[in-house]
């Protein structure tokens, strides 16, 4: 169990999230996102993600992740781009924008992202897979996301 430390000053409002978004960072956990509509796919993509050693946990939209950013050091999200790619990509630019967020790698699922689109995504530094191969296209995104040690860790977590 996470403890939260820190010293509380009544002449203030303590925020627990940040400190307890520091603890977890510290304790080198990988955390990963999904956000996709699709409750199938999102439960495979966390499932793929879990027995690579990450934590994962998905959720259905887009707006529902801020106040969870705000809590977990995120070291990976994957977004559905195709029930809005308007609203993958401006998601993409308000992490890319942001100091706390700006570093955190961001994988988009599209069906086959078309010129504009593939502009905007490198654009923006998001990585994106195809919806018919997500599994291998997210398998060599993670290659280069992993420590190097990744397959220790999942041989221990199995």
């Amino acid at each position: 169990m996470l403890s939260l430390t820190g010293k509380v000053h009544h002449s203030r409002t303590h925020d627990p999230g940040v400190t307890l978004a520091v603890e977890i960072d510290r304790l080198d956990f990988r955390n990963a996102l999904v956000i996709e509509e699709s409750t199938s796919l999102r439960g495979s993509i966390v499932q793929m993600l879990k027995k690579r050693g990450w934590i994962a946990h998905g959720i259905s939209v887009a707006g529902q992740a801020f106040p969870l950013l705000k809590c977990i050091p995120y070291h990976l999200i994957v977004i559905d781009g195709n029930a809005s790619s308007i609203a993958a990509i401006n998601f993409a630019r308000t992490l890319h924008n942001s100091e706390e967020w700006s570093k955190t790698p961001l994988v988009i699922i599209t069906d086959s992202p078309n010129e504009s689109l593939a502009s905007n995504l490198k654009e923006a530094g998001v990585h994106s897979a195809k919806r018919s191969a997500w599994r291998s296209d997210l398998t060599k995104i993670l290659a280069d996301l992993e420590p190097h040690g990744h397959s220790q860790r999942q041989a221990y977590a199995s």
